[in-house]
């Protein structure tokens, strides 16, 4: 079971019991893990009796697990039996998991008022993009239980109320549109510009579309980027047709790095930004010799300086290469390196260090 974020929770509930001194039912190895692990399957019967045991310290991960897998009825179930909330936002894990179904149970207890679990809706502080701890474009990491998917991770502790942006922004990241539009329709918070920029990085045009024609935010210089570092090509495209954000030379340094010839060769001709000596350096050290080629041919005055050789099949064809057009590079570290790559020896002939800097 996966957890991507840290829950530190600070409730109490109704039912206080000293789970320690209970044994858990058959298959759960502790009452601990034995809640979230029914919670993510849907099994209230399950819950109730851990719950009459005394597993009262696990309702913030039993929560999320419950959003998580979509199990409506154990959330349902969680919410009345705890007194207090834990410091994470449920409305964010649903809204980034796309689940319309759970948004709309957390709106009917906001607006019946009959759990203070979710306050009513209130407009965004001011400034608020600009808090501390809000994550960056460079929280985004792959899920492991599905590669073709992104979440945003590195932000540990989430608020109670339903005052922040990070729920469009997070569902347009992970390209849950439904849930976007919900949002949009049913919630005052709104998104920030993180919501175009992560939907651009990860590819999903049909959402950069939508916020587009119906949010004002826009997007920054990000959304092309890292749209261009993970390969979008048709993101790309349409961020030069349809905005004015622009990139950055991190545009073609990143696509540089990921191998992505057709974004490079676009970028070079579609715009006028350019790449840094970084381009060739990172193409070079991530075993794309035919971008690395195109690079110095057309930037024939870069002189790169920090290689790693990267530890796939075409670590040799990268030495030979760096041999071949600077073999300035070979320094002793450098060789040493590329040497704890291969598994080599120090005395192996493979990769020999230069007489004349070896003494």
């Amino acid at each position: 079971m996966h957890h991507y974020c840290s829950l530190h929770c600070n409730f109490s509930s109704k039912v206080d019991r000293n789970f320690n001194d209970a044994p858990p039912p058959h298959g759960y190895t502790s009452l601990v893990d034995g809640l979230p692990a029914a919670a993510e399957k849907g099994h209230v019967p399950v819950m109730q009796l851990l719950l009459e045991r005394g597993a009262v310290d696990t309702f913030a991960n039993a929560l999320v697990d419950a959003i998580r897998t979509n199990q409506l009825e154990a959330a349902q179930w969680l919410i009345p039996s705890t007194e207090g909330a834990p410091e994470y936002c449920v409305m964010d894990e649903a809204a980034r998991r796309g689940r319309v179904n759970m948004l709309q149970f957390f709106q009917s207890l906001a607006s019946s008022g009959a759990n203070s679990f979710f306050p009513a809706a209130a407009p965004a502080p001011q400034g608020e993009e600009n808090r501390p701890g809000v994550r960056s474009i460079s929280g985004l990491v792959v899920e492991d239980a599905d590669p073709h998917r992104k979440i945003i991770t590195n932000k540990n502790v989430y608020r109670l109320s339903w005052t922040s942006s990070e729920p469009m922004d997070d569902a347009a990241a992970n390209g849950e549109l439904e849930a976007v539009k919900w949002l949009h329709e049913n919630r005052s918070e709104g998104c920030t510009t993180a919501a175009m920029d992560e939907a651009a990085a990860n590819g999903h045009l049909g959402v950069l579309q939508w916020l587009h024609e119906n949010r004002s935010e826009g997007c920054t210089a990000h959304a092309m980027d890292f749209a261009a570092s993970n390969g979008h090509l048709e993101v790309v495209q349409w961020l030069q047709a349809h905005t004015l954000a622009g990139c950055t030379t991190a545009a073609m340094d990143l696509a540089a790095a990921g191998g992505h010839m057709k974004v490079l060769k676009w970028l070079s001709s579609n715009r006028s930004e350019g790449c840094t000596v970084a381009a060739i350096e990172n193409a070079v050290s991530n075993g794309h010799l035919r971008v690395a080629i195109w690079l110095m041919e057309r930037f024939p005055d870069f002189a790169p300086a920090k290689f790693t050789v990267p530890n796939s099949a075409e670590k040799l064809d990268v030495l030979l290469f760096l041999h071949a057009h600077f073999p300035e590079v070979f320094t002793p570290s450098f060789v040493l390196d590329a040497r704890r790559v291969n598994h080599c020896r120090e005395d192996s002939p493979r990769y020999a260090m230069p007489r004349s800097q070896t003494g």
